[in-house]
């Protein structure tokens, strides 16, 4: 397990500034709550302010020196703190409410990044590295990371107890009104505009990540913004142990990620992802974000070569969209389930199949097709399906799919 010391104060602050310093207590940066003001004088407190003194806080905050009196210091002890969790002794008490099988990153704890300035933004923390650090005014306080911009990432070295599959929990926040998506070791987490860059709330991935014993590498990136424009803020990320990994599970399968196809057209409609493929692609509005597979016509097919880890019937629900008023049938390995409209291209609905397939341990190939329809005519779009084991009972794990590249 990796540790780094970090010098540890627990201070009580007395700000003497004088009024035509101008500095506002409340502006949404400040770490600190405004207890009283008195004759010029602004006392707050803030139980726990590692790493910093008089001299840090006059600079991140841009006051002399001279005017900040550290009253009291109750501990002035070095503090482990463990860059597992992001936790030091001060702060492991506002997280005692984490679940056992729980492991929470802070984000500022990167051993690794990418970002787009020299220069560290807020630089409350670790102020000599590129990373833009602030103080966050989340439950439990510390530290974000903000500023983030389209192709930054953040890489953390993670030991994890035991091999497994582990959930995903990331903690955002973002101002305006923009969707937004943040990739964890590739996979895609959407979510929406918080209101502001401090109103935070907790996403979660729609797969689990498959860990092993002992030190992993998770990064985190932004792949998706206008450029030179930011984004959202990062305060943590949790990796959850899956309890079901023993368990029957369902097997989800993203439209786009096909092996082979018949398409109607050379190109690529959407053009967002594969775009150098005859299937169309674009991004999708349904819950958990990503792409879906659009502009789906008559005769067009979709193949997808499955490992499964076990034998079994299974039923297939599909997530489909379609726009007008007709019905339309798509053929799963011979097998029709029909699609009536859904009011929109990205107003979704789950159909399913009426008698399960029979399924191999092992490799076996899905084949959708669109089999009813006026020629050239677009009937339906296709966000992804599952394959779920008849005899799941209550377990719901999702797992993730092991698709077969073309030979």
């Amino acid at each position: 397990m990796h540790n780094e010391i970090i010098q540890g104060e627990r201070e009580k602050v007395e700000y003497l500034i004088p009024t035509e310093v101008g500095f506002d207590l409340g502006d949404s940066t400040t770490p600190f709550q405004e207890q009283s003001v008195l004759g010029g004088t602004t006392e707050v407190l803030r139980e726990s302010f590692l790493g910093n003194s008089a001299e840090n806080f006059s600079t991140a905050y841009n006051l002399p020196e001279s005017n900040i009196l550290i009253e009291e210091q109750e501990n002035n002890l070095d503090e482990e703190t463990d860059l597992l969790t992001g936790l030091n002794d001060s702060e492991a008490l506002l997280n005692s409410e984490l679940e056992e099988n729980t492991i929470r990153i802070e984000a500022e704890n990167y051993t690794n990044y990418l970002d787009t300035t020299a220069f560290n933004e807020g630089a409350p923390y670790r102020p000599d590295t590129g990373v833009d650090i602030q103080y966050t005014q989340d439950v439990g306080g510390g530290y974000n990371v903000g500023w983030i911009e389209q192709g930054e990432s953040l890489s953390y070295e993670v030991v994890v107890p035991e091999a497994g599959k582990y959930w995903v929990n990331v903690r955002v926040a973002a101002a305006g009104e923009d969707n937004h998506v943040v990739s964890v070791n590739g996979q895609d987490i959407w979510f929406t505009a918080t209101g502001d860059w401090q109103e935070w709330q907790t996403v979660t991935g729609v797969v689990p990540l498959k860990l092993e014993a002992g030190t992993n590498t998770i990064r985190l990136e932004a792949p998706v913004g206008t450029e030179d424009k930011y984004l959202f803020n990062i305060n943590y990320f949790e990796l959850v142990k899956n309890p079901f990994s023993d368990s029957p599970i369902e097997i989800k399968v993203e439209a786009e990620d096909f092996t082979d196809y018949v398409d109607l057209t050379p190109w690529n409609e959407g053009g967002v992802y594969r775009p150098a493929e005859g299937v169309d692609t674009q991004w999708t509005s349904d819950v958990g974000g990503g792409y879906n597979v659009g502009w789906i016509k008559q005769g067009e097919i979709l193949e997808y070569t499955v490992n499964l880890p076990t034998a079994g019937e299974y039923s297939v629900d599909l997530r489909v969209a379609a726009a007008g008023e007709d019905n339309h049938a798509l053929s799963i390995n011979g097998q029709e389930v029909w699609i009536t409209p859904t009011g929109g291209w990205q107003e979704w609905e789950n159909v399913s199949t009426v008698v399960p397939l029979q399924l191999e341990a092992g490799v076996n190939t899905i084949t959708l097709e669109a089999v009813t329809g006026e020629a050239g005519k677009n009937l339906f779009n296709l966000n992804y399906f599952e394959l779920i084991p008849v005899d799941l009972g209550e377990a719901n794990e999702v797992e993730e799919v092991e698709v077969l590249p073309l030979d």
